[in-house]
């Protein structure tokens, strides 16, 4: 088994799996569901206007957050590049092979984290500037960006499962038991940010280092060199 090591930049990885820069791709996902996030409140406002009900309230804010967040971490979850998918042939040739890979999907990884992480700011800049209401104010926006971040520490291991019907119905599994556990823990805690969110926080920032190496290792040994 060739173990050749890239000299490939991370960034440069990015690019060529990628097909544009990382700060574009995350600048365009960001914006993306920044504007799927404000269409959705204007459009339930306007129904729940035209209904004689008012403005819809916080709780529909407090909804549609972390729902939009975990879609924007979500987008890049089912990214395989198997030999039989579009370019998996040429990637096999790039220079540096499976360490390129490697590279590129680390980046990948990051830039999930970085879209996600400005989508939830832009959201509490909203929040800040009164453009929308959530129950906890800010708060809201940093409890949902804990809680989504091990969702995507969780789903990187998810995608060791064989069988991709059943991954994604695990995705959207784990995806409702994040936004179910998010809203718990901030009705316990009364909105603060607290022990549960600390805890929270150092598994996810445990568990994606090794869920990245584990789908890097399961990737060579299923995919890349069969």
């Amino acid at each position: 088994m060739e173990n050749n090591i890239s000299d490939i930049t991370y960034a440069k990885a990015y690019r060529i799996y990628r097909g544009r820069g990382f700060a574009e791709n995350a600048a365009k996902y960001s914006l993306l569901m920044l504007g799927l996030f404000l269409m959705s409140m204007l459009l339930l406002s306007t129904i729940s206007y035209l209904s004689g009900e008012g403005f819809s309230d916080s709780d529909a804010a407090d909804t549609f957050v972390p729902v939009w967040g975990g879609m924007t971490a979500m987008l890049r979850m089912f990214q395989y590049f198997e030999k039989n998918s579009p370019g998996g042939k040429f990637f096999r040739t790039v220079k540096g092979g499976f360490d390129t890979f490697v590279r590129a999907d680390i980046m990948n990884a990051a830039e999930c984290i970085l879209t996600t992480l400005v989508f939830f700011a832009a959201a509490a800049l909203l929040e800040a500037a009164g453009l929308i209401r959530l129950e906890y104010g800010i708060n809201s926006c940093i409890s949902a960006f804990i809680f989504t971040m091990l969702f995507v520490a969780v789903s990187m291991l998810i995608k060791l499962m064989g069988n991709r019907v059943l991954a994604g119905v695990c995705f959207g599994t784990v995806f409702l038991i994040m936004i179910g556990a998010e809203s718990a823990v901030m009705s316990l805690t009364g909105g603060k940010i607290g022990a549960p969110h600390i805890a929270v926080a150092a598994a996810a920032a445990v568990i994606l280092p090794v869920s990245l190496r584990a789908v890097h290792t399961n990737y060579r040994k299923k995919y890349w060199d069969n």
